[in-house]
């Protein structure tokens, strides 16, 4: 593959990432307030709460930290969702481009 074809794909797939974390800033799921809920454990230190049998830990740990360093409150707190959502999305696309090559 080019590296042209490589960084447009790149800049188009983040373009639109991009994109879709702010057309739907204000949206969440069902799913995504349970995930906050738990991310709640994170931002007030109560870790044990973090751990259960039916959420994965790692995504509320990443929200959490996110809403830690940000200071976002609960008007902000789901642009901080989309914005983990959009590094997670860059990591994946970062690791799929290494894997390809």
């Amino acid at each position: 593959m080019t590296r042209t074809v490589r960084w447009t794909a790149w800049a188009v797939l983040l373009a639109l990432a991009v994109f879709q974390a702010y057309a739907q800033r204000f949206v969440i799921s069902p799913d995504g307030v349970s995930y906050l809920d738990l991310s709640d454990a994170v931002v007030h230190g109560d870790w044990p709460r973090l751990v259960n049998l039916y959420w994965s830990p790692l995504y509320p740990l990443l929200i959490g930290v996110a809403r830690a360093v940000t200071h976002a409150g609960p008007r902000t707190e789901i642009a901080a969702v989309h914005g983990v959502n959009v590094v997670c999305f860059v990591a994946m696309l970062a690791a799929f481009d290494y894997m390809l090559m």
